[in-house]
Order: C-alpha cells, then structure tokens, then sequence
C-alpha cells in the first residue's frame, strides 16, 4: 500500500492498522502492552489535583484519602450503609421476599424474582384473564403433569379415531384442563393430592396487584403505556417456546420446533392464590410467528416483525397473552424505513450481569485456559523489520549512491577503526 499510495493518503489512523500486524507478532498478546488502563490510570490521579502548583502533594493526599475510606468501607458490608463495594445495580431486582410461597416445593417452581418499581395498584380482573393466567400457570407447573397426561387420556378416548384427533385432544385439553383438575382434586383424598396440589387447583382470587415497572433479570421493563412520550424503550419481549404442531390428514404427526415469540408489555400483573402463592406475568401482544406473514428473516439474518399481524391478544378464552415475568428477556424495535409495518429487532444484554455459560458442566476434552499458549513473539527479528516508512525515491538514491562511491575495500575492517568528524582515526575498542 505505501508503494502505490501517495504519503498524503496515510493518515494516523490508517498508519496505525499498517503496523497493528507487526505489532501483534512483536509483542503479542494485547493485554502485556495496552495502555489503556495505565493511561486510565493517571486520568484517575489527575482528578485529585486542585492546586496545580501542587501536584504531587494532591495525588498523594488524595491517594491516601481513598485507600481509607476503602478500608473502612469493607467494616459496612453488614450494615445497611450503601458504598463502593455493597451498592445496588444499575436496574436492582433483588427481591426482598426470599420466597414466593409459603411452600418450599411451590418457591422452587416459582421463586420470587425481579423487583416492582413505582406505584403499585391493586384492581380486580376479569374472569376471562384469571383463567388465562390461571392456565399458564398450570401449564408451566411440573407437579401438575401428571394429572394433565390422566385427562389427556381420559379425552383420547372420547376421539378416538377421529380425524385429526391428536390436534382435537390438545387443543381440548388446553381448553377444558383447569376445570376438570380442581373437580378431579376436590373428588380425592388420596395421598397424591398434597397441599401444594390443592393450591394450584382452588385457583387465584380476581384481586390483582399491577406494575408499571419491574426490574428482573438485569433488565427493567415498562409496559408501553408507562413509556408513551420517552425517548427509551423498554417494552420489547422476547421469549424462546418450544411449540406443538399437527400436520393435517387424517393421521396427524406431532412436530415440535423451537420458536422465538416476539411481543409488547402491555401489563404487569402479580397472580394471588389466596396469600399461599404470587406468580408476577407479563401481559404481551405477540406478533404472529408465521414465516413472512408477521415475522421474515432477510439474506443479513436480521429478525422483522409487523404489529399488524398479532396473535395471542386475549380476545379468545384459548389465547395465551401471559408469561411468567423469569422466562421475558428484553428487546428493542427499530422501525423499517422501506417498509411501513416492519421493524427490526435487536437484542439487548443485561448490565451488571454476565453470561458464565454452564459452571456446573466441565468439558475435559477441552484444555484450560493456562494450558493454550500464547503467540509466539520473535523478539530476535525486531531488527529486521522496517519500523520506518522510506520513499522509493529515498531508497533509490540511497542504492545509486552507495553504487558510485563504494571503494570495494573490505566492510570488516572499519568495525575496529574509523574516521570522526575531524578525519582522524580513532579506535573503537578501549584505549590502554
């Protein structure tokens, strides 16, 4: 590049990626020779200086201050005295409940995660959003698997060869599964019906407690009437579902697939079992997830979605517009400037909070990170690489001249003795 480019087209920023592979070979890896935390460093020091005829006496007061306080800050951990190391996060969702039911098998299902922010209203629902919740609840319950797989039985029989009968099922089981389990658990008495079964069974009272914000996560979502007329967006969901299909014909084959399902946080709303359990949902609009109706995937790989398209609103008794508040993770919608109804999605990371993958499964196929060496650094070579930029013409110059006034006298005997400015000789080794 530099011998077919003029010098003019080399500015500091261009210079600096010529030598960045010469720089990785020489010193290697980036974290030996960053200066960034050095010069972080003294930006932090120079803060300290209020007299500039006495630098170094404010760093070293100041310095001294802060290594104080720090050392008295770790005495308050125990104490309710926010600092430096015991302060909460950006968006703080620790819950002051350690539990969300009375139960223990109950606060395992459904821990009490995320924190409310701002004024709290408690207004009573309608029936058709009870049993909404109440359904999701149930659906996402594993000690209630049991009793859903007996009266999934019980209505295979009822379609029994029957077209499209595994699709009647499920959709009759999902439909009719709530009533038929509080019947079945006030019939029993038996040893299965455990007090945690007759909870979820009795179902919730129509007494909600509704959010505008709640932080979980690390992230804080509002619902989009809470954010009407702010420049931020914090009512995109997104939500990874393992979903059931049934091919049409008269012998229906199960397929499942997983499917993302992107929507809008229109509530937030706490389900009350009677003070014996409280699950927080989110109350969305989804949009379709049919392929290019209400979602398309472009040649980049970048998600659409059209909000004219939805699915789920909770008109229908069937519709499913409530998750639980632990399974949302946070999204934000870029509109389309081509296409009206369509906007991207991008996906948001929580602060304060990062992705350590499994700790619990160990892969010891792959080696530690102390074991993978580092790039080797050919510090022998430093010599031999051009560290400075020389013009063709420089260079050809130089050559020309070495070509006329070379003597053809031996290079080796000029090592010990050469001539100085006045045109003596002196001797380059140590004089007795």
């Amino acid at each position: 590049m530099e011998a077919i480019f003029p010098p003019s087209f080399f500015t500091i920023m261009f210079h600096l990626v010529i030598h960045i592979g010469e720089e990785a070979i020489i010193a290697g890896p980036v974290q030996v020779h960053w200066m960034y935390p050095v010069e972080r460093g003294m930006g932090h020091f120079k803060s300290y200086v209020h007299n500039n005829s006495a630098a170094e006496g404010c760093i070293a007061e100041g310095s001294l201050t802060e290594e104080n306080l720090t050392n008295c800050s770790m005495y308050f951990e125990d104490v309710n005295i926010e600092t430096r190391f015991n302060r909460p996060r950006r968006n703080d969702d620790d819950n002051e409940i350690n539990a969300s039911s009375e139960s223990t098998i109950l606060s395992r299902l459904f821990p009490a995660l995320g924190k409310p922010i701002g004024a709290i209203k408690t207004l009573s629902i309608s029936s058709l959003e009870i049993i909404q919740a109440h359904r999701y609840v149930l659906t996402n319950c594993e000690i209630v698997d049991a009793f859903r797989e007996k009266f999934r039985i019980e209505v295979s029989r009822m379609y029994r060869g029957k077209r499209n009968s595994s699709k009647l099922v499920e959709e009759y089981v999902h439909k009719h599964f709530h009533e038929w389990f509080k019947e079945y658990v006030a019939s029993q008495n038996g040893v299965e019906i455990t007090p945690e079964i007759e909870v979820l069974a009795n179902g919730p009272n129509n007494v909600m407690r509704r959010f505008k914000e709640y932080n979980i996560q690390g992230f804080k979502f509002r619902t989009i009437w809470k954010e009407q007329g702010l420049k931020t967006q914090n009512s995109g969901v997104v939500m990874s579902v393992v979903t059931k299909r049934f091919s049409n014909g008269r012998e229906s084959i199960e397929q499942s697939s997983d499917d993302m399902y992107y929507g809008k946080l229109i509530d937030i709303t706490e389900l009350n079992y009677y003070g014996k359990l409280k699950v927080v949902l989110f109350k969305c609009l989804w949009v379709d997830t049919t392929l290019n109706k209400g979602i398309k995937i472009d040649q980049f790989g970048i998600t659409s979605v059209n909000f004219s398209r939805l699915m789920h609103t909770g008109a229908k008794e069937t519709d499913e517009p409530f998750i639980l508040a632990s399974d949302a993770r946070m999204v934000y919608y870029v509109d389309d400037p081509i296409d009206e109804d369509w906007c991207c999605v991008c996906h948001m990371k929580p602060r304060d909070i990062y992705d350590m993958g499994n700790v619990d499964f160990v892969d010891l196929e792959e080696p530690p990170m102390e074991d993978i060496p580092f790039c080797e650094q050919h510090l022998e070579n430093i010599e031999d690489l051009p560290l400075v930029r020389v013009d063709r013409d420089e260079q050809e110059q130089g050559e020309s001249t070495n070509d006329d006034g070379d003597s053809g006298g031996d290079d080796d005997d000029r090592d010990s003795v050469g001539d100085d400015d006045d045109g003596n000789d002196y001797d380059d080794g140590m004089r007795d």
